[in-house]
C-alpha cells in the first residue's frame, strides 16, 4: 500500500510540476511559445511523461484554467456568504478577483489566453450565477458587461497600461461597480 501512495503522490507531484513549468514559460515568454517540448526540458522529464498527464497543450490548459476558476469560485463563494448585503458583496468580489489576478499574473494570462474560451466550465456557471444575484436587474448581458468590464481593467493593469498602477486600477473598478449598479 505505501509503495501505491508513494506512486500516486509522485505522479501529484510531477503534473504540479507541469503545470508550474508552463506558468513559469508564460511568465517569461508569453503563451505562444509554451510547447509540450519546452515544459519536458524545464522539468527534466521527456516529452511522452507530459503525454500521459496531458494529451495536448490545449488539455493543460484546460487544467490551468479549471484550477483557476476553483479558487475564484471558492473565494467568491466565501465573501458571498460573509457579505449579505449585494453591493458590499460586489465590491468585495471585483477586489479580490483584481488582487488575485494581479499577485498571479502567469497564471491569469494563460487562463485568459487560452484558446478555449472555457464557458463549458461549471465554475463560471457558478461565478455567472453568484454575479447576476448581485448586480441590480441582471440579465445574461449585464452579467457579462460586467465580467468584461473587470477582465479589461485587470488587462490593462497587467499589462501596465494604466495610469497611477493598482491603486488607479481599484479605483476604476470601484467606478465601474458604481455604474453597473445604476
Amino acid at each position: 500500500m505505501r509503495n501505491l501512495e508513494r506512486r500516486q503522490q509522485h505522479k501529484e507531484s510531477l503534473k504540479k510540476a507541469i503545470l508550474e513549468a508552463t506558468l513559469r514559460i508564460i511568465e517569461k515568454e508569453g503563451y505562444q511559445a509554451v510547447t509540450i517540448r519546452r515544459i519536458a526540458s524545464a522539468i527534466d522529464y521527456s516529452v511522452p511523461t507530459i503525454y500521459e498527464f496531458f494529451d495536448n497543450k490545449e488539455m493543460l490548459f484546460r487544467e490551468l484554467k479549471k484550477e483557476w476558476l476553483q479558487k475564484m469560485l471558492s473565494m467568491i463563494q466565501k465573501i458571498r456568504a460573509e457579505e449579505p448585503k449585494p453591493l458590499a458583496a460586489l465590491k468585495k468580489i471585483a477586489r479580490a478577483y483584481t488582487q488575485y489576478a494581479l499577485e498571479n499574473k502567469s497564471h491569469y494570462t494563460a487562463v485568459m489566453d487560452a484558446e478555449n474560451a472555457g464557458e463549458d466550465f461549471c465554475e463560471i456557471q457558478a461565478l455567472r450565477g453568484i454575479l447576476k444575484g448581485l448586480l441590480p436587474k441582471a440579465t445574461d448581458d449585464s452579467v457579462d458587461m460586467f465580467r468584461s468590464y473587470l477582465h479589461g481593467v485587470v488587462s490593462l493593469a497587467l499589462a501596465k497600461k494604466i495610469s497611477g498602477g493598482e491603486s488607479r486600477c481599484y479605483e476604476l473598478i470601484n467606478q465601474g461597480i458604481q455604474a453597473f449598479v445604476k
